[in-house]
């Protein structure tokens, strides 16, 4: 792939990049611990994973910092 295909601009549009550090069960999705998980340890166990629980927070998480 040597072009970014156009509908991925607005998928992520206002997305930065955050250190997997500074990723957190308090501040990110299930989802996205998940992908942190892998990257970590090449993993992908999704037996123990729940979502029936998990609450989309009404303030962003991270500061965007220009």
């Amino acid at each position: 792939m040597t072009k970014r295909p156009a509908y991925t601009e607005a998928v992520s549009d206002g997305a930065v990049r955050v250190p997997l550090t500074e990723l957190t069960w308090a501040n990110s999705s299930p989802r996205v611990m998940q992908a942190k998980r892998f990257l970590q340890t090449g993993a992908f166990p999704t037996a123990e994973q729940r979502l029936d629980g998990y609450e989309v927070a009404s303030e962003p998480q991270f500061e965007i910092v220009g």
